[in-house]
């Protein structure tokens, strides 16, 4: 029985970062009362999912067993130290539907059913249910990125499942095929009761939540989506007549509005050569000074420049007369109905019991 629990969570942690290759998966275990036991809390290399199997398993049944979803930086390994400072990499969100919360499990469950987006992973904790959507790519957590990130974790838990807000990027989960102890007499064994092999889009998930609503006043700077290089859909912006007409007058383009072509390109996926081809053609084009406006950009600008500021500086697109469209930049999401999602296999080649 042992072995095969082993094998089960191998392959959870496997599949649940398979995405990346540094950083490490905190494991961190409690005694029923809730006190951390030190010497049993480990950091353990984010691509060695069988150390992180067998020490779950070696904890046995007399501890709550946690884990932090978010990877660890190798500082944070080595001050043993699980706090926002030292979070790394986002390979997935998740969401705690716990049955406190819903009135009952089949309540919890219908939640997750009304959301268009499948979970790539459903655990079941003993009293409810944790699920997790695997990203194709992982998300990096850098200071800039953290408010965002946490913004559509909250977006997910709260405005669209009704679940419990457990979006601090830190926060530890229950770990599958560990025992919930919150039952002192008969305590359930969680279980996984299913993997899929979906995985998907950052962006696409951004269009199914309402996560802008949910940064604090103070980050509002990462409303505006100013990353560099992190987003899908550049082919979809390339297309709008704003870009058209950069390239067309790119000989002669004015600083502002070659300053809003580079706002609404930087942050997609080969939006810096893009930024640089329909530079070069203009009178003073150089390599330089183009990169120090990108790096301006990333610093100050609030997001990408809107529509509206476009056509007070000379060109009227005809996006103003769609109302989802604030910028060029947006065509890439608002238009995007769908996510997107990878899928490796049709079928689940998921765990139950």
């Amino acid at each position: 029985m042992l072995q095969a629990r082993r094998i089960a969570l191998q392959y959870f942690f496997s599949t649940l970062y398979s995405t990346v290759k540094e950083g490490h998966v905190e494991i961190r275990p409690f005694t029923r009362n809730g006190k951390l036991i030190h010497r049993k809390r480990v950091f353990l290399p984010v691509n060695d999912s069988s150390a992180l199997a067998q020490h779950v398993v070696s904890l046995g049944g007399s501890l709550h067993t946690y884990f932090g979803v978010c990877t660890r930086t190798d500082e944070g390994k080595r001050l043993r130290r699980g706090t926002l400072d030292h979070v790394d990499s986002l390979t997935a969100l998740w969401a705690d539907l716990d049955v406190k919360t819903f009135g009952g499990l089949n309540r919890a469950r219908n939640a997750l059913d009304r959301f268009p987006l499948a979970p790539s992973i459903l655990v079941f904790t003993g009293h409810g249910y944790h699920a997790y959507w695997l990203l194709e790519e992982p998300i990096s957590l850098t200071t800039s990125g953290r408010a965002a990130a946490q913004a559509v974790l909250k977006a997910l838990q709260v405005d669209v499942l009704g679940s419990d807000d457990v979006s601090d990027l830190a926060r530890v989960l229950r770990a599958p095929w560990s025992y919930n102890l919150k039952d002192t007499e008969y305590p359930p064994l969680a279980k996984v009761l299913s993997i899929h092999e979906i995985r998907y889009r950052w962006d696409s998930l951004l269009e199914h939540l309402p996560w802008r609503e949910t940064l604090p006043e103070a980050d509002a700077s990462a409303r505006g989506e100013m990353a560099d290089g992190r987003y899908h859909g550049i082919d979809e912006v390339l297309k709008s007549d704003f870009i058209t007409y950069c390239r067309e007058h790119a000989k002669t383009l004015s600083e502002p509005l070659w300053y809003a072509m580079i706002t609404n390109l930087i942050g997609f996926r080969g939006g810096r050569l893009a930024i640089h081809n329909l530079s070069q053609a203009h009178t003073t084009y150089s390599v330089q000074a183009t990169q120090s406006k990108i790096a301006h950009a990333l610093k100050d600008a609030p997001g990408p420049h809107s529509y509206a500021f476009i056509a007070d500086h000379g060109f009227r697109s005809s996006d103003l007369a769609d109302p989802s469209l604030l910028s060029p930049a947006s065509r890439a999401f608002v238009r995007q109905r769908t996510a997107d999602v990878v899928t490796s296999s049709q079928s689940s080649g998921g765990v139950t019991q």
